[in-house]
């Protein structure tokens, strides 16, 4: 059987036709679940890390190589200096180079080699099969997690696979990619009741990435590998506003342009076509922007929780904080808990500290995506931040969620620019689709782009793993009537 998943940065889905009809599979009470997994290990921490000889020779090797780099920095800026004192090339400011002491250069490279080293025992443990017979998925998995948080969550891993990885993360991310998607064939095939084999997956049409067009090959690329993997003979990808349209048009009795915008967790795709009525569905364009309504709780959790802890007060690096937020990214997760604060004034070096222990920077994204929902029809909200500090709490407005709303209502406004701009018709139906695209600053952003032109609400969570879903059987259909499958 061939079915539609839906593997969003935020949530999942996937469905199926059966006999016709459009049947989506249940995950618990659900038809999609959170992409998060847990790995209930006791896996190795800071605390467990010891300098061996070899380890020894590794951070000699990164001091070594620092006190290099600094004597090329210093050469440079002596350089320099010499050319703007005899008037060669044009004269402006030389700033001297910083340089750190050999104990500094030596904290540096421990702490580099103990977060390699933590990263080497977690992918050994995360690779071990009793760790993966033993998985959680979606919200289960995140209150494990907060539970005993000696296992590893990983979230939203679609978030990291478009940018650079090393070998022992990427080894990791793709056996995290593969339980996911190996948990919803089993589901669909208990489901369904008989063996899910090929599926149709959808993809956004920029993955967050550092390395452009190159990210996108490479997301892909890890992508197929889990499904196989995981037990699929073939996929196929389709991009997710692409879906969302399709699904639109085999419901439209009228023929007209659409345009779908698709807001999802980490990224937010449109998609132009030519929809509805007894004529064939005609993709137009699709564009996409790797922001989305994850963007926004990670700002609302800088704008009104981490200020509670010292962000932007003082001379606290900033970026701390981000890390902090930050908790789909593993790697700069563990950085964060390897930070010391106890030069740190107080109350933050305090909050700090309990920020860093078990669960609570997961906690406190959780409070913020609540937070973000609460005012998406609310005026005001608080969060508790009890287990932190008693009586501690976060207070935000929808002014606040504005605020944290505004670099992706930035990015979103410019992506409907580029499609005003296209050599295309212009739709006379929007419709809006994806998680994110319930809150009022979306619908805002379209209509003054738009006035006038009426807005379609879609099943939000629904829409684009419908469309998948009926792709996988037109799909199917074709390769039967031509003797392929």
């Amino acid at each position: 059987m061939r079915i539609g998943i839906d593997f969003g940065t935020s949530y999942s889905a996937a469905a199926g036709i059966v006999d016709g009809a459009l049947v989506h599979v249940p995950f618990g009470d659900e038809s999609q679940f959170r992409t998060a997994a847990y790995f209930p290990r006791d896996l190795p921490g800071g605390a467990d890390f010891e300098l061996t000889a070899a380890l020894e020779e590794e951070v000699a090797n990164l001091v070594r190589a620092g006190k290099r780099d600094q004597e090329r920095e210093g050469r440079e800026y002596r350089q320099r200096l010499a050319s703007a004192a005899t008037g060669q090339g044009e004269r402006i400011a030389v700033p001297e180079p910083i340089m750190q002491s050999d104990e500094a250069l030596q904290r540096q490279a421990v702490n580099t080699t103990r977060r390699r080293w933590l990263q080497e025992q977690h992918r050994r443990e995360i690779v071990a099969q009793d760790s993966l017979s033993s998985a959680l998925f979606g919200e289960v998995a995140i209150d494990a997690f907060i539970d005993d948080p000696r296992g590893r969550l990983f979230q939203s891993p679609k978030s990291m696979i478009g940018f650079r990885l090393l070998p022992g993360v990427r080894d990791v991310v793709l056996t995290v990619l593969t339980s996911l998607l190996s948990h919803i064939r089993i589901g669909a095939q208990k489901h369904f009741g008989r063996p899910v084999d090929s599926a149709v997956i959808g993809r956004p049409v920029h993955f967050k990435s550092s390395m452009g067009e190159a990210g996108d090959s490479q997301a892909l690329a890890i992508m197929r590998d889990a499904a196989l993997a995981a037990g699929f003979d073939s996929v196929d990808f389709m991009y997710e506003p692409e879906a969302a349209a399709l699904d639109y048009h085999l419901r439209a009795p009228e023929r007209h342009v659409v345009l779908v915008v698709d807001i999802g967790g980490g990224t937010c795709d449109l998609c132009l076509a030519q929809a509805g009525g007894a004529e064939d569905f005609v993709p137009l364009q699709s564009w996409g922007d790797a922001t989305g309504g994850g963007d926004v709780d990670y700002w609302l959790n800088l704008l009104r929780f981490m200020g509670h802890f010292g962000r932007n007060v003082g001379a606290f690096p900033n970026h701390i904080y981000s890390e902090a937020a930050m908790v789909s990214d593993v790697v700069r997760q563990a950085s964060f808990k390897n930070y010391a604060f106890e030069d740190y004034a107080a109350p933050y070096r305090e909050r700090l500290v309990a920020l860093q222990a078990d669960a609570n920077t997961v906690r406190m994204a959780r409070a913020a995506e609540q937070l973000k929902i609460h005012l998406s029809t609310q005026p005001e909200g608080a969060a508790a931040l009890d287990y932190i500090e008693p009586g501690l709490g976060a207070n935000a407005s929808q002014a606040d969620l504005a605020a944290a709303a505004s670099f992706f209502n930035a990015r979103l406004d410019r992506l409907l620019e580029t499609v005003q701009s296209a050599p295309f018709p212009q739709p006379s139906r929007i419709l809006l689709t994806g998680g994110g695209s319930s809150a009022p600053y979306v619908a805002q952003a379209v209509q003054e782009r738009y006035p006038g032109v009426a807005l379609v609400r879609g099943e939000p969570s629904l829409a684009i793993v419908s469309g998948l879903a009926k792709a996988a059987s037109m799909t199917a259909d074709a390769a039967l009537s031509d003797g392929r499958a």
